[in-house]
């Protein structure tokens, strides 16, 4: 007597002699059952009238057929099913039925079977009340007696639960609620039934895995699935990969319930394969929701292989791809390549599961027929039309490429067209797309950096065809790649549309990236880009994408003489661009916050880059470059901008009318405002057509102080030397050798916020002596030019020649005429030489003598010298100054000037570049290796290689006799960078190690090149290094020898602003610029730079200085101090 159901199954044949009670009424029925079981219930005693097990049977046949009763006999029924689970469970029953043990437990649980059957009348709920009880004593019986079971009994037990689930959960769910309300527990009670019965027997499961087909419609059925499967994935994985129990101890949690039991080890691996492949073709499912709940399940399943695996067995290593792929890969494989309508959801998850795998195992050596159906999978789904499964590949489109997968690039050509497609036609929405458009952005332009990475490669590559005789270009407009030009439209379009701010930073860096990598090839390129910057900094973007693109323009300086001629135009639109927005922020009174003071500094350092830009080799803005004639106007723009900056005030004089009535003050600067303009102005000044200097890039300032001039013109002491203090100035004049026409010479040594500088100066006069040139002194000769001479007597002969032309009577007369002549003046000339009357007839102009010797003090020079400049008129007496130097307390020109001179004139900046090569050692500081060849280009392109013994500019704190000799430097107009190199830092002995490790720690800026990055980044790469200060840190792995990735990880919710950004890759020979750039830009946000220049460090220290040795004397003093 059991469930019809069974019997059609062939689980059990029926047998006549036990179904006679159901032929008879249910009121017989039901009045039989009601008076036997409240007997044996309520009379313990009764039990042993049942002394045989013939008895025990004609109880068990009126009992069990209650079973078949209607639902409104429900007290009947419970009372007989808590009577037979009196007798499976506790010691209350007749003691013939331990005579045929086996035989009764499987009768009772056939008879329980009758309850099962979907009635035509009565409550659904009381009816699945009563069979939830039923399940739950069919539980209690694997649990507590099951190790009593035969195992045919167990075999029985499961044919019989296999025969309720069937007969209920095969039907449409809209015909059965019965079957809807017990389904959850009707699978629960067979999985614990199942597990526990611990059959290996071959043909239950696979009568099991064929009743299932027609189960799989129902939900619950898979969530049970999935919940089963979890736990014997997760041990089968710790056993694997762990140090797992030989005995395995698991617990299934189902529907809010769990269930303990244990098994041996090899059992278990066999239960997780037979569970895991029960439900047989995934893409026979035809319930969509079902099909997505299926692939959620394998997808977590296939994770515990890769996501957060802890492999603590010495003897196991952690699976590659293909082992993953042997046991995942049929289901997904499947999935991906049979597109089905509605059944996207299910699909997206086996996309996101083989994306996944692809990329976290890319160094596997996948089996040719994987990657075939993962491209072929992937090429139909980015055309499939279906936005979320083009939403999903291309979500994970750009790791994929990055994987560097054989054969990966066939399929550049389709993720192009989906990208286009999204960027152009679904900007701002894709049916069917489950990420946030401006995330699903993201992913197209990471997708697109990676086609940036390699533009010389994919300008001109022909994709050929691929699977089934289908063509690339029959999803892909165009076989040949040829998409660059259109490349660079489609990005200028997309940031000009974009509204995401992560993502303009993302597109502005990738943009800067693309003018890196081909600068030569991009044309008109950033003009356009300039172009859109500065419409979009003026109309819609916020302060902190302004920042970006201020960066992005700085950035642009760097490789425009490498650009064609079609951009000879772009200095000037650069510059006017910036005066335009510079001016915007000065007048903008509703916004004075603390960004918009950022941006103002930022834009004057953007502007200082471009005024300082070589053209080719002269700075543009002063003269005419090719056929880009002199701008007069915008030089005045530029000037305008930078006294509005430094003053506030609108200069009437630049040729902007102030309107009657109008206050000339437009805004009140800050001070980081007015020393970046100021910073702007002294460049414009003093650094155009002077960096880099004759002695190199790293040289600013003059190498020579007072001292040194003193003792090279052959001068000793410190009489030889004057300070005066002019304005916010120090100028000190130091005695030079005099030239050799007698001219006087001085050196003259200024100092300001600039940096120190030595002039050369002469007062020449001309003549054919070169003033350039000097030679020992030579005193003047002390000749009477203007003293009274004798007369010169006439010449006889000229007179001899003269008187030819006479007759000899007039010659005589003429000769004594002469003689009388003759002597009348030598008696006049004794006459006047005997008789003075007290007058000095000498006219003589003598030069002055000064002191030719060392010892002497001569001021003259120096009163000369600043005379000369105007600075000795009464009206520069409020701007000049002597210094305090008295005899008693003598001015220490050794020692005064220190502070000054070794004030930096620019930004010095250092950052690490450390070489890993496995990301799961814990001492990276310490790393000495010198690195891969990839590596060691990269560090020879990120500066000179300077000898620190003799280098003259900022040396990083490097010690050469304890870090090493030799490091990287880098230097511009605006900064210097000095290199903390592990691969060149010393590591031996101690003191060397302890060192390279301080300076390392110390960086604000690490760089990170892993040969295999390992675990670095699941531990989390600022708890690796706990010990160091570093706020940025920029981790470079090699996806190839070509092309490297670039992840990037910041503390305490650092802003960058690029132009590196995450997850980027950039090809290896602009990747040493880039990564330059990102580092300077890094460490001058972190320290403030941007805001607090050098410059006005030095200006503080001049001020200091000035106030402490001004001597503010009355002017007769000041000069007699001159004249002393």
């Amino acid at each position: 007597m059991f469930l019809e159901w069974i019997a059609q199954l062939g689980f059990f044949t029926p047998s006549p002699t036990s179904r006679v009670y159901l032929t008879f009424p249910k009121q017989i029925r039901r009045t039989i059952a009601s008076q036997v079981v409240a007997h044996l219930l309520q009379d313990p005693t009764s039990l042993e009238l049942l002394s045989s097990v013939q008895h025990v049977l004609v109880v068990m046949e009126t009992i069990g057929q209650a079973f078949g009763l209607d639902v409104d006999d429900n007290s009947v029924i419970m009372q007989c099913a808590e009577l037979y689970r009196r007798w499976l469970l506790t010691d209350a029953k007749p003691a013939a039925f331990m005579l045929n043990e086996q035989d009764f437990y499987v009768d009772i649980f056939k008879h329980m079977s009758l309850l099962f059957t979907p009635r035509d009348s009565g409550s659904p709920e009381a009816h699945a009340k009563m069979c939830a009880v039923l399940l739950e004593t069919f539980e209690a019986s694997a649990r507590q007696i099951g190790h009593r079971f035969s195992q045919d009994t167990w075999e029985s037990l499961l044919k019989v639960m296999m025969g309720i689930c069937d007969h209920l959960l095969r039907l449409p769910e809209l015909m059965t609620p019965l079957a809807n309300m017990l389904c959850p527990l009707l699978i629960k009670s067979l999985c614990i039934i199942w597990i526990r019965s611990q059959t290996q027997n071959n043909a239950m499961w696979d009568k099991l895995k064929e009743l299932l087909h027609n189960w799989r419609h129902r939900m619950p059925i898979v969530v049970h699935w999935n919940a089963v499967c979890s736990t014997y994935t997760r041990y089968v994985v710790d056993s694997l990969y762990g140090n797992a129990d030989p005995v395995a101890r698991l617990a299934v949690t189902s529907f809010n319930v769990s269930d303990e039991f244990e098994m041996e080890q090899s059992l278990a691996k066999y239960f997780w394969y037979r569970f895991l492949h029960i439900m047989g073709d995934m893409e026979s499912l035809d319930n969509t929701g079902v099909y997505l709940e299926a692939f959620k399940g394998i997808k977590n399943l296939a994770r515990m292989f890769f996501v957060g695996l802890d492999v603590t067995n010495p003897d196991a290593r952690r699976p590659d791809g293909n082992e993953i792929l042997h046991v995942f890969g049929p289901f997904l494989f499947d999935a991906a390549n049979i597109i089905r309508a509605g059944y996207d959801q299910g699909k997206a998850e086996a996309f996101d599961l083989l994306l996944q795998i692809a990329h976290d195992k890319h160094e596997t050596d996948f089996d040719k027929s994987y990657l075939a159906l993962l491209y072929r999978g992937l090429l139909q789904g980015l055309g499939s039309g279906s936005g979320l499964l083009i939403d999903t590949i291309i979500t994970h489109g750009a790791a994929l490429l990055q994987s560097n997968l054989r054969g990966v690039r066939l399929l550049i050509p389709s993720f192009w067209s989906a990208v286009a497609g999204i960027l152009t036609q679904s900007f701002n929405h894709l049916d069917g797309a489950r990420s946030p458009m401006p995330q699903l952005r993201s992913s197209c332009y990471r997708i697109i950096n990676y086609l940036v990475s390699m533009p010389h490669l994919f300008e001109n590559t022909t994709f050929g065809s691929y699977f089934d005789n289908v063509f690339i270009n029959q999803i892909a407009p165009a076989t040949p790649f040829t998409e660059l030009s259109n490349l660079r439209s489609l990005l200028l379009d997309s940031l000009m549309a974009e509204t995401d701010d992560y993502n303009r930073v993302t597109l502005l860096s990738m943009m800067l990236t693309l003018v890196t990598e081909i600068p030569a090839t991009v044309g008109d390129f950033p003009m356009q880009l300039v172009r859109a910057i500065a419409s979009l900094m003026v109309s819609s973007w916020p302060a902190a994408v302004v920042s970006m693109g201020l960066q992005a323009f700085q950035l642009l300086s760097e490789t425009f003489h490498l650009f064609d001629r079609s951009n000879d135009a772009l200095p000037g639109l650069m510059v006017n661009s910036l005066c335009d927005y510079l001016d915007i922020l000065m007048h903008d009174k509703e916004n004075r916050s603390g960004m918009n003071e950022e941006l103002m500094v930022r834009c004057c350092t953007c502007i200082n880059a471009w005024v300082m830009l070589p053209y080719p080799n002269n700075q543009w803005l002063f003269r005419e470059q090719g056929n880009q004639p002199r701008d007069k106007t915008l030089l005045s723009k530029v000037l305008t901008s930078v006294f509005l900056g430094i003053t506030g005030r609108q200069n009437a004089t630049a040729g902007v009318a102030i309107p009657d009535g109008a206050s000339p003050v437009i805004f009140n600067p800050t001070e980081n405002v007015v020393y970046a303009a100021r910073l702007l102005l002294h460049n414009i000044v003093n650094m155009s057509d002077q960096f880099p200097s004759p002695l190199g890039p790293s040289v600013v300032s003059a190498q020579r102080i007072e001292l040194d001039e003193a003792a090279i013109s052959g001068f000793q002491g410190l009489k030889h030397i004057q300070t005066f203090i002019v304005g916010n100035q120090l100028v000190s004049i130091v005695r030079a050798p005099r030239r050799e026409d007698g001219s006087f010479a001085v050196t003259a040594i200024v100092r300001d916020a600039g940096g120190r500088h030595v002039w050369h100066a002469a007062n020449y006069f001309g003549g054919g002596v070169d003033p350039w040139h000097t030679s020992p002194y030579r005193a003047v000769d002390d000749r009477n030019v203007l003293a009274v001479a004798p007369p010169d007597p006439i010449d006889p002969q000229f007179l001899e020649e003269l008187f030819l032309f006479l007759g000899p009577d007039e010659r005589d007369r003429h000769y004594r005429l002469l003689d009388k002549v003759n002597q009348r003046r030598e008696t006049e000339r004794i006459a006047l030489s005997s008789r003075h009357y007290g007058w000095n007839d000498d006219v003589t102009l003598y030069p002055p003598r000064l002191p030719e010797t060392a010892e002497a003090v001569d001021s003259t020079v120096a009163r000369v010298f600043l005379a000369n400049l105007g600075f000795h008129t009464m009206q520069s007496r409020s701007r000049v100054f002597t210094i305090r130097d008295t005899p008693e307390a003598p001015f220490d020109y050794q020692n005064a000037f220190a502070q000054i001179d070794t004030s930096p004139e620019r930004p010095q900046i250092t950052f690490g570049v450390i070489y890993v090569r496995d990301g799961t050692q814990s001492q990276i500081l310490s790393s000495v290796e010198a690195g891969s060849p990839e590596f060691q280009h990269f560090v020879a392109n990120l500066g000179t290689e300077i000898d620190l013994n003799s280098h003259r500019g900022f040396t990083g704190r490097l010690l050469p006799n304890l870090t090493g000799p030799t490091t990287r430097y880098y230097a511009s107009w605006d900064c210097e960078l000095t290199y903390h190199i592990s691969s060149l830092m010393q590591s031996r002995p101690d003191a060397s190690l302890s060192a390279k490790q301080s300076l390392l720690s110390s960086d604000l800026v690490l760089v990170l090149w892993f040969e295999q990055v390992g675990d670095f980044i699941e531990r989390g790469p600022f708890n690796v290094l706990q010990s160091c200060q570093a706020q940025v840190l920029i981790v470079l792995s090699p996806i190839t020898k070509t092309l490297v990735r670039v992840n990037i990880f910041t503390r305490n919710n650092f802003y960058r602003i690029g132009p590196l950004v995450d997850d980027a890759i950039v090809s290896t020979h602009a990747l040493p610029t880039l990564v330059r750039q990102s580092a300077i830009y890094d460490t001058l946000q972190l320290t403030g730079t941007y805001v607090h220049h050098p410059l006005a460090a030095r200006q503080a220290h001049l001020d200091e200085f000035i106030r402490q040795y001004r001597n503010d004397a009355p002017s007769y003093l000041y000069l007699s101090k001159i004249y002393s």
